[in-house]
Protein backbone atom coordinates (compact mmCIF):
# COMPACT_ATOMS: atom_id res chain seq x y z
CA UNK A 1 0.00 0.00 0.00
CA UNK A 2 1.32 3.44 -0.90
CA UNK A 3 2.19 5.87 1.85
CA UNK A 4 -0.16 8.87 2.05
CA UNK A 5 0.12 12.11 4.03
CA UNK A 6 -1.99 15.26 4.07
CA UNK A 7 -1.80 17.57 7.07
CA UNK A 8 -2.73 21.19 7.77
CA UNK A 9 -0.80 22.60 10.71
CA UNK A 10 -2.84 25.81 10.56
CA UNK A 11 -6.58 25.21 10.95
CA UNK A 12 -8.88 28.08 9.85
CA UNK A 13 -10.53 30.07 12.61
CA UNK A 14 -13.89 29.32 11.02
CA UNK A 15 -15.19 26.72 8.58
CA UNK A 16 -18.51 27.15 6.77
CA UNK A 17 -20.53 24.04 5.98
CA UNK A 18 -23.81 23.28 4.28
CA UNK A 19 -25.71 20.94 6.58
CA UNK A 20 -27.70 19.60 3.64
CA UNK A 21 -24.48 18.36 2.08
CA UNK A 22 -24.09 15.62 4.61
CA UNK A 23 -22.47 12.39 3.47
CA UNK A 24 -24.78 10.33 5.65
CA UNK A 25 -26.51 8.13 4.79
CA UNK A 26 -25.68 6.63 1.39
CA UNK A 27 -29.12 5.53 0.23
CA UNK A 28 -29.88 6.05 -3.49
CA UNK A 29 -32.22 8.99 -2.79
CA UNK A 30 -29.26 10.95 -1.45
CA UNK A 31 -27.14 10.54 -4.57
CA UNK A 32 -27.51 14.26 -5.34
CA UNK A 33 -25.31 15.18 -2.38
CA UNK A 34 -21.70 16.25 -2.65
CA UNK A 35 -19.84 13.17 -3.89
CA UNK A 36 -16.29 13.67 -2.66
CA UNK A 37 -16.90 12.56 0.92
CA UNK A 38 -17.93 8.98 1.46
CA UNK A 39 -18.92 6.82 4.38
CA UNK A 40 -17.19 4.96 5.87
CA UNK A 41 -14.17 7.19 5.44
CA UNK A 42 -10.99 5.85 3.88
CA UNK A 43 -7.48 7.29 3.73
CA UNK A 44 -8.01 8.01 0.05
CA UNK A 45 -11.38 9.75 0.44
CA UNK A 46 -10.15 11.92 3.32
CA UNK A 47 -6.96 12.73 1.40
CA UNK A 48 -9.03 13.83 -1.61
CA UNK A 49 -11.32 15.96 0.57
CA UNK A 50 -8.33 17.59 2.28
CA UNK A 51 -7.20 18.87 -1.12
CA UNK A 52 -9.93 21.48 -0.52
CA UNK A 53 -8.71 22.16 3.02
CA UNK A 54 -9.70 21.02 6.53
CA UNK A 55 -13.35 20.04 6.88
CA UNK A 56 -15.92 19.30 9.55
CA UNK A 57 -16.90 15.89 10.83
CA UNK A 58 -19.10 14.49 13.58
CA UNK A 59 -17.83 11.43 15.40
CA UNK A 60 -17.69 9.70 18.78
CA UNK A 61 -14.04 10.51 19.35
CA UNK A 62 -12.05 12.76 21.66
CA UNK A 63 -11.86 13.34 25.43
CA UNK A 64 -15.61 13.27 26.06
CA UNK A 65 -15.75 9.67 24.87
CA UNK A 66 -13.00 8.21 27.10
CA UNK A 67 -12.63 7.77 30.85
CA UNK A 68 -8.83 8.18 30.72
CA UNK A 69 -6.53 10.97 29.61
CA UNK A 70 -4.99 10.69 26.14
CA UNK A 71 -1.42 9.62 25.54
CA UNK A 72 1.08 12.01 23.98
CA UNK A 73 2.82 11.14 20.71
CA UNK A 74 5.74 13.20 19.45
CA UNK A 75 7.17 13.27 15.95
CA UNK A 76 4.35 11.27 14.41
CA UNK A 77 3.81 13.58 11.43
CA UNK A 78 6.90 13.43 9.26
CA UNK A 79 6.52 16.86 7.65
CA UNK A 80 5.83 18.54 11.00
CA UNK A 81 8.07 16.85 13.59
CA UNK A 82 7.34 19.67 16.06
CA UNK A 83 3.61 18.84 16.17
CA UNK A 84 2.57 16.80 19.21
CA UNK A 85 -0.59 14.75 18.84
CA UNK A 86 -2.75 13.10 21.47
CA UNK A 87 -4.75 9.90 21.30
CA UNK A 88 -5.96 6.80 23.07
CA UNK A 89 -4.27 3.43 22.89
CA UNK A 90 -6.12 0.29 21.87
CA UNK A 91 -8.24 -0.93 24.77
CA UNK A 92 -8.64 2.46 26.46
CA UNK A 93 -11.95 2.53 28.35
CA UNK A 94 -14.68 4.46 26.58
CA UNK A 95 -17.44 6.41 28.33
CA UNK A 96 -19.73 6.52 25.32
CA UNK A 97 -20.02 5.30 21.76
CA UNK A 98 -22.90 7.63 20.97
CA UNK A 99 -21.82 11.16 21.96
CA UNK A 100 -21.60 13.12 18.72
CA UNK A 101 -18.53 15.36 18.88
CA UNK A 102 -17.91 18.05 16.24
CA UNK A 103 -14.35 17.97 14.97
CA UNK A 104 -12.29 19.62 12.25
CA UNK A 105 -10.40 17.00 10.26
CA UNK A 106 -6.98 18.39 9.39
CA UNK A 107 -4.93 15.39 8.32
CA UNK A 108 -4.66 11.78 7.31
CA UNK A 109 -1.67 9.46 7.07
CA UNK A 110 -0.84 5.96 5.94
CA UNK A 111 2.64 4.83 6.85
CA UNK A 112 3.94 1.27 7.10
CA UNK A 113 0.34 0.08 6.67
CA UNK A 114 -0.80 2.05 9.72
CA UNK A 115 -3.64 4.48 8.97
CA UNK A 116 -4.39 7.53 11.11
CA UNK A 117 -6.69 10.52 11.00
CA UNK A 118 -5.83 13.85 12.70
CA UNK A 119 -8.37 16.30 14.06
CA UNK A 120 -9.01 19.19 16.43
CA UNK A 121 -12.08 19.58 18.59
CA UNK A 122 -14.62 22.08 17.30
CA UNK A 123 -17.77 23.91 18.31
CA UNK A 124 -20.81 24.97 16.32
CA UNK A 125 -20.83 28.78 16.33
CA UNK A 126 -23.78 29.13 13.96
CA UNK A 127 -26.21 31.89 14.90
CA UNK A 128 -29.06 29.59 13.95
CA UNK A 129 -28.31 25.84 13.89
CA UNK A 130 -31.60 25.27 12.04
CA UNK A 131 -30.28 26.97 8.91
CA UNK A 132 -28.65 24.95 6.17
CA UNK A 133 -25.41 26.91 6.36
CA UNK A 134 -23.45 26.36 9.55
CA UNK A 135 -20.18 27.65 10.98
CA UNK A 136 -17.67 25.70 13.03
CA UNK A 137 -14.56 26.90 14.84
CA UNK A 138 -11.76 25.10 16.68
CA UNK A 139 -12.67 24.70 20.34
CA UNK A 140 -11.12 27.71 22.06
CA UNK A 141 -10.32 25.81 25.27
CA UNK A 142 -8.66 22.81 23.60
CA UNK A 143 -6.57 23.29 20.49
CA UNK A 144 -4.65 20.04 20.74
CA UNK A 145 -4.27 17.93 17.64
CA UNK A 146 -5.77 14.49 18.26
CA UNK A 147 -5.18 11.27 16.37
CA UNK A 148 -7.38 8.23 15.84
CA UNK A 149 -6.80 5.15 13.77
CA UNK A 150 -8.85 5.13 10.58
CA UNK A 151 -10.44 1.93 11.83
CA UNK A 152 -11.62 3.66 15.01
CA UNK A 153 -12.80 6.76 13.18
CA UNK A 154 -14.69 4.73 10.57
CA UNK A 155 -16.37 2.78 13.37
CA UNK A 156 -17.54 5.87 15.25
CA UNK A 157 -18.04 8.46 12.52
CA UNK A 158 -21.52 9.93 12.27
CA UNK A 159 -21.29 12.52 9.53
CA UNK A 160 -18.95 14.67 7.47
CA UNK A 161 -19.50 17.99 5.74
CA UNK A 162 -17.48 19.40 2.84
CA UNK A 163 -16.47 23.08 2.87
CA UNK A 164 -18.58 25.54 0.89
CA UNK A 165 -17.56 28.65 -1.02
CA UNK A 166 -18.65 32.17 -0.14
CA UNK A 167 -20.84 32.16 -3.24
CA UNK A 168 -22.58 28.98 -2.10
CA UNK A 169 -22.99 30.52 1.34
CA UNK A 170 -24.76 33.58 -0.10
CA UNK A 171 -26.99 31.45 -2.32
CA UNK A 172 -28.06 29.07 0.45
CA UNK A 173 -27.92 31.04 3.71
CA UNK A 174 -31.71 31.31 3.98
CA UNK A 175 -32.40 27.61 3.43
CA UNK A 176 -33.69 25.40 6.21
CA UNK A 177 -31.89 22.21 7.04
CA UNK A 178 -33.59 19.23 5.43
CA UNK A 179 -33.53 16.25 7.81
CA UNK A 180 -31.54 13.39 6.29
CA UNK A 181 -34.49 10.93 6.04
CA UNK A 182 -36.27 13.41 3.75
CA UNK A 183 -33.35 14.07 1.43
CA UNK A 184 -34.26 13.70 -2.23
CA UNK A 185 -37.99 13.40 -1.48
CA UNK A 186 -39.49 16.81 -2.40
CA UNK A 187 -43.11 15.84 -1.68
CA UNK A 188 -42.27 14.76 1.86
CA UNK A 189 -40.05 17.81 2.36
CA UNK A 190 -42.99 20.07 1.50
CA UNK A 191 -45.29 18.25 3.94
CA UNK A 192 -42.58 18.54 6.63
CA UNK A 193 -42.21 22.28 6.00
CA UNK A 194 -45.98 22.67 6.38
CA UNK A 195 -45.88 20.82 9.68
CA UNK A 196 -48.10 18.02 8.39
CA UNK A 197 -45.60 15.23 9.12
CA UNK A 198 -42.77 14.66 11.55
CA UNK A 199 -39.57 12.71 11.06
CA UNK A 200 -40.81 9.97 13.38
CA UNK A 201 -43.68 9.35 10.92
CA UNK A 202 -41.34 8.62 8.01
Amino acid sequence: MLNVLSFYKEVPEEIIVNRNWTCRPSEPENAWKKPYLIQPATVESVHDALARGPFVGISSVGPRCYSVEPSRFDGQISTYPDVTVYGWKIGAERISNSIHVPIIICGVQRKAEKEHLYYVLAEDISQNPEEAIGKFAPLSTDRKVYVASMKTFARFEFDMFPPVSQQEFEQNKDQLVVPTPLAGQPDLIELWKQGKITISQI
